[in-house]
């Protein structure tokens, strides 16, 4: 139950009536535990060259898998924040234009974030596979 600073009310959340919340609130630590044990970065290489171009790349390989992990949670939060936008405006706790402000903003935020993850993925993660994979093949043609 939460209390309104403004106004000292008690708000309580009904989950009947607010579903949406849990599938909201789980999406990011359901991201965390794929990222944990999936993505998570290695330790520093040691050993041979190839061994080290071997560590790198499979830190790219993380880096590349961590953005589709969030870009699906994204692509989740979306629908989501939709349901959950109008299950606010339904309980009376958000009136209708706040929440076409806070579609806006937070839809906006998703928009910016995917935008950002697209470009870092295009412009820096795929350039420096293609580089450490033709780096691994040239030091085992040799």
């Amino acid at each position: 139950m939460g209390l309104d600073i403004v106004t000292g009310q008690a708000d309580a959340i009904d989950l009947a009536r607010e579903w949406g919340l849990i599938p909201f609130a789980l999406i990011p630590f359901v991201a965390l535990v794929l990222i944990a044990s999936r993505a998570a970065p290695s330790g520093a290489p040691a050993g041979t060259l190839l061994e080290t171009f071997r560590a790198l790349r499979a830190d790219n390989t993380a880096a590349r898998l961590r953005i589709f992990i969030i870009g699906g949670a994204m692509i989740a939060f979306a629908p989501l924040l939709y349901v959950l936008l109008n299950q606010l405006v339904a309980t009376g706790k958000m009136a209708p234009h706040e929440m076409h402000s806070a579609a806006f903003v937070l839809g906006g935020a998703l928009g910016v974030s995917a935008l950002w993850m697209i470009v870092k993925l295009v412009t820096r993660l795929a350039p420096e596979s293609r580089h450490i994979d033709a780096l691994i093949a040239q030091y085992e043609a040799a």
